[in-house]
């Protein structure tokens, strides 16, 4: 007897279409400018997934693939995410990498607590055989669900091994020490990760997440089409990928990356600091009050892996210098990489006073999110706060609160603002 499809569940499928579809709208795409040509080097990978898949903005492709080639570059090792949606194309780029290991990349299909190092003598420990190959994870989602013991261990060895050692003792009295590490994670995850506070504050400035987004219908109907077709769309497009990254790889051994201009530093400066303090994870007691502040990270590791990774740009582009696209590509790496609620409430914060509602209307949150995440942006400084029943020249509702961006953060926030559509 043929299944009968559930009307109800199908109304929910294209309901959560829909809302993956908004979010994506609300993020202006990333566009090269006039520097950039068909004729440039990573032109022809870009071609090759647009053949097989729906690609909404070039980011989707360029943005995981800078971060595989950072692997091969100058500096420390980076924990990176590409999170997003079913249909965002980040699981077909993490097997466009490999699903064997191979000379540049090692992939998993998961992870455990004593896989990178184990308690055990004689286990055959991953952490060492990586020998400076990319670590890929296809989906952290199910890691996530973990036992909290076992997914606190897993972030740990993360950490670690972005810091370049790992050292353990375990009461057995076995030892494990491994120096000079130098292997990138690079992992697909859904939105869900946001939920786990525990992934941030284990690994602080070691994490970046790229979001690529899209349109998940227009994604959904180019799979149906590609029916069949699965093994030579991956095929071609890992021909494509993997032959881009060791020729880039090459590049950097010869020539080194891309030279960074005075400005770009300079400029990135603010947003550096806006970043760090506005993925802070706050705590708050059984009632959800704040009860405690952390005290932010310097963002002198964010600094050195978003500069990294806008260098790496300008070279799949084919650029010598850094110039203005490498910047918005920055930028967008710093937009990814505010929770997403609160990037929602920032994007729509004003200079003047507003109310809980009038930005909860504006964000397109519920009014008591809202208020939790205005009270959170309070907590660290990125927005000033006006108690209902207080006035000054530019406010004289006395019945609500009213918040507006801080002096010191209206700078990074308005660069970020021309990212967003709204």
């Amino acid at each position: 007897m043929a299944e009968v499809e559930d009307p109800s569940y199908q109304a929910w499928i294209e309901e959560q279409m829909q809302r993956e579809y908004e979010e994506y709208v609300r993020v202006k795409p990333v566009v090269e400018g006039t520097s950039a040509s068909a004729s440039a080097p990573v032109a022809g990978v870009i071609s090759v997934f647009k053949k097989w898949l729906h690609v909404a903005e070039d980011y989707v492709i360029v943005g995981p693939l800078c971060a595989a080639i950072a692997n091969f570059c100058p500096g420390e090792s980076d924990i990176i995410g590409i999170v997003g949606p079913s249909g965002s194309s980040k699981t077909e780029f993490i097997r466009s990498l490999g699903t064997k290991e191979n000379d540049l990349v090692y992939p998993v299909s998961t992870i455990t607590d004593k896989t990178l190092v184990s308690g055990y003598a004689e286990s055959d420990d991953l952490a060492p055989r990586l020998k400076g190959r990319l670590l890929t994870i296809k989906d952290l989602t199910s890691i996530l669900s973990s036992r909290d013991t076992v997914r606190s261990g897993i972030f740990a060895d993360f950490r670690e091994m972005a810091d370049g050692y790992i050292h353990k003792e375990y009461g057995s009295g076995v030892i494990k020490d491994y120096q000079g590490l130098s292997s990138s994670v690079l992992f697909a995850s859904t939105n869900a990760i946001e939920q786990y506070n525990s992934l941030y504050s284990s690994l602080g400035q070691r994490l970046i997440f790229i979001r690529p987004r899209g349109d998940p219908k227009k994604a959904r109907e180019r799979a149906k089409a590609n029916r069949g077709s699965e093994s030579a769309m991956r095929r071609d497009i890992s021909n494509a990928v993997m032959g881009f990254i060791r020729q880039k790889k090459a590049e950097v051994e010869e020539r080194g990356l891309p030279e960074e201009p005075g400005w770009f530093d300079e400029e990135m400066g603010e947003l550096y600091d806006l970043l760090a303090i506005a993925r802070t994870t706050l705590r708050t007691d059984i009632h959800g009050n704040i009860n405690e502040i952390p005290e932010p990270e310097f963002p002198t590791r964010i600094a050195k892996t978003v500069s990294r990774l806008c260098a790496v740009h300008a070279m799949v582009w084919g650029r010598d210098e850094l110039n203005e696209d490498d910047f918005n590509f920055g930028l967008r790496i710093i937009l990814d990489n505010i929770p997403t609620k609160r990037s929602h409430v920032l994007m729509v914060v004003r200079d003047n006073w507003l109310t809980t509602a009038e930005i909860a209307s504006l964000a397109r949150l519920p009014t008591a999110s809202t208020k939790k995440i205005l009270e959170e942006l309070h907590a660290l400084g990125i927005v000033d706060k006006l108690l209902a029943g207080k006035t000054d020249s530019d406010y004289l509702n006395k019945k609500s609160d009213a918040y507006r961006l801080t002096p010191g953060y209206r700078i990074a926030v308005d660069s970020l603002k021309s990212l967003w559509v709204g």
